[in-house]
């Protein structure tokens, strides 16, 4: 069981996560849609991946069928009956929730500790050019250390606009693969969660064992039901995204965990 790091991303919902992978997988639709409805209404990060689970469900599970017609009908119940289950209770609400759900006013591009991906080379690029030209940025610096939105010194400021576009864009291949195979479903998860955590907005560093986890999930499929071995990207990936968490563990106690 992968140990809690943090609230954003922690061990039951990783293993939720793991589970809607392999379920869809190994061809259990219902159940696998099921626990993917399941695990983003407990964290809606995860839904990040909805659309490379969407195409495949669409392709495979529905349209593969004699009677695409019902099978659409019973993974659009399943998966309304558990979202219903979630979000009832709490429908007096509604509104509220989901301005937390996405608080972009008061969230910059990059979080306080940089995820290393495409923004924070756009954020240390837009500094290294502040110290050649001798500018300053016009508010907080994006190297603060604070979870607030920064000011950029030369470069242009992004939107979340810009991310959401730059991050459907790169889905369009993951999803167009997803939707010509059914096979190595696992692996384009993994790269749909990669397409997020390189381009989406306010990225925390713990989002990269989103595609990790789904790599673990592909490299056994691969091993146990194929006799093949893992992607090669799977080893490096999981060694530096391993590696680029240990500055959260700073504590004494903690270095037992390294």
């Amino acid at each position: 069981c992968l140990r809690p790091v943090g609230a954003q991303y922690n061990g039951w919902l990783f293993a939720l996560f793991a589970a809607s992978i392999w379920l869809v997988q190994r061809s259990s639709f219902l159940t696998g849609s099921a626990a993917f409805a399941a695990l983003v209404c407990s964290k809606h990060l995860f839904a990040v991946v909805g659309p490379v689970f969407a195409v495949h469900l669409a392709r495979h599970a529905i349209l593969a069928r004699s009677r695409p017609w019902r099978a659409a009908a019973a993974l659009g119940s399943v998966v309304a009956a558990v979202c219903a289950a979630a979000i009832l209770p709490f429908h007096h609400s509604l509104v509220e929730m989901l301005q937390r759900l996405f608080p972009f006013d008061g969230r910059g591009l990059v979080h306080a500790y940089w995820a290393p991906n495409v923004w924070a080379l756009y954020c240390f690029a837009d500094r290294a050019l502040a110290v050649l030209l001798r500018r300053k940025a016009s508010g907080l610096s994006s190297t603060g250390g604070l979870v607030e939105d920064a000011a950029f010194a030369v470069l242009p400021p992004v939107s979340p606009r810009v991310t959401a576009i730059a991050t459907l864009i790169a889905l369009v291949p993951v999803c167009v693969a997803a939707w010509r195979s059914p096979h190595r479903f696992a692996h384009r998860v993994a790269l749909g969660a990669l397409v997020s955590f390189l381009l989406g907005w306010h990225v925390h560093e713990k989002a990269i064992l989103t595609a990790t986890v789904a790599l673990w999930v592909d490299a056994v499929h691969q091993r146990v039901y194929c006799d093949e071995p893992p992607s090669r990207c799977f080893a490096p990936l999981s060694i530096v995204g391993s590696w680029t968490l240990f500055p959260l563990l700073f504590q004494p106690a903690e270095y037992g965990v390294m």
